[in-house]
């Protein structure tokens, strides 16, 4: 599951810094063209399953600090980025479906996600690595 958790973070940190991944790596371009239209999905799923992970990761925190400590804490910092990473992408589904039936929710929305669209890069940057770096420390297990 967390190697399937790593890809999926590395496609969602690709979504957000679009622009630079395709010119960085110009044979990206028609995968993530493909994904582009679903990046609402892409990032609600992220939301979820970050918040699932980072709940996870923090009911077993006592074994896994004891026994494997950084790879618990890179799993912790990966559920964090792809909660704020789906929040992000995903921002424009919430807003139809969930905020926009109250002004307050949207007004309070719009605020974080001004908040977050400063980090937006950096988020994005930081789940491809982290993605690649937890995909690899699953294949060394």
């Amino acid at each position: 599951m967390g190697w399937l958790f790593s890809i999926f973070l590395i496609i969602l940190g690709a979504l957000a810094v679009y622009p630079a991944v395709v010119q960085a790596w110009p044979t990206s371009r028609q995968i993530l063209d493909k994904l582009l239209p679903y990046q609402g999905i892409f990032g609600i799923v992220g939301l979820i399953w970050g918040l699932i992970w980072g709940l996870h990761l923090l009911a077993v925190a006592g074994i896994m600090m004891r026994f494997a400590p950084i790879i618990w804490l890179l799993s912790l910092a990966a559920a964090v980025v792809a909660f704020l990473l789906g929040l992000l992408l995903g921002y424009s589904l919430l807003d139809r479906y969930v905020l926009g039936k109250n002004a307050q929710f949207q007004q309070r929305g719009e605020t974080i996600k001004t908040k977050l669209l400063a980090r937006q890069a950096s988020l994005g940057w930081t789940a491809m690595v982290l993605g690649a770096v937890n995909f690899l420390m699953f294949l060394v297990r």
